[in-house]
């Protein structure tokens, strides 16, 4: 394009649609599940009140509390199985020394 040549503009498409126009039109009282980043108040985080917010972090996660309960669980179990079980009916000495020549040929 030379610079005597006049910009085209870009045509219209025939039935589009503004979407502007069409957006529907929501107050302060009815914002249901939309979040809006404008409404963020950051006062309360740039203070020493922040450690002390409980609401919608992960302290008030009910999933959360769950899962770590669960992990737990199955963390204490699996550390009274290793300790408290004897090396020696976990593994026999014959079994293992069968096990490293079968491995040999991996190797």
């Amino acid at each position: 394009m030379t610079s005597a040549e006049p910009a085209r503009e870009i045509p219209e498409l025939q039935g589009a649609q503004d979407i502007e126009k069409k957006a529907p039109e929501v107050s302060d009282g009815d914002l249901g599940e939309e979040w809006d980043s404008t409404l963020y108040d950051i006062t309360s985080i740039t203070s020493w009140t922040a450690f002390f917010l409980v609401k919608g972090c992960a302290w008030d996660n009910v999933p959360l509390w769950r899962c770590m309960a669960l992990n737990t669980c199955v963390s204490v179990s699996v550390m009274l199985a290793t300790q408290l079980v004897p090396s020696e009916w976990l593994v026999s000495s014959d079994k293992f020394q069968k096990l490293g020549t079968f491995l040999n040929v991996f190797v």
